[in-house]
């Protein structure tokens, strides 16, 4: 079900809105959706351009800060996506943010256990596929 992130913000009673950071950052390309890997699955090509797409969303969150915030579970991160797709024939939106969320915050760095977030329904943007994300801390 997609909302936006001050609905989101309404169900958490310790966040206080006005205290939240936020970051802004744009992944360009086609959004890829989230592939469930085990050890085998993890060379198909499917699982390959997942992880691919993982390190790219990573790299351009890095670029746009200097530390991506860790959630605690007296601190949670919020995260929102808004993807363009290149046509009709895509991937789940919220298939999309959980990817998003794999990526930055990978289950060797505690994973994405207190984040939250929300989407937006798929939008359509055949010249320029990307996702819009934002993180609120």
């Amino acid at each position: 079900m997609s909302g936006s992130i001050n609905t989101v913000l309404a169900f958490l009673p310790q966040t206080n809105k006005a205290e939240m950071s936020q970051i802004t950052f744009t992944v360009l390309g086609d959004p890829v959706p989230y592939t469930t890997m085990t050890y085998r699955s993890k060379w198909t090509a499917r699982a390959r351009k997942a992880i691919k797409y993982q390190e790219n969303v990573r790299m351009c969150a890095l670029s746009a800060t200097q530390r991506i915030p860790k959630p605690k579970k007296s601190t949670p991160v919020l995260i929102h996506t808004r993807c363009y797709f290149r046509n009709g024939r895509h991937g789940d939106t919220l298939n999309v943010n959980k990817i998003c969320q794999d990526a930055l915050w990978p289950h060797k760095a505690g994973g994405d256990k207190y984040t939250g977030g929300s989407y937006d329904p798929p939008m359509y943007d055949p010249d320029n596929p990307r996702v819009e994300i934002t993180i609120r801390f």
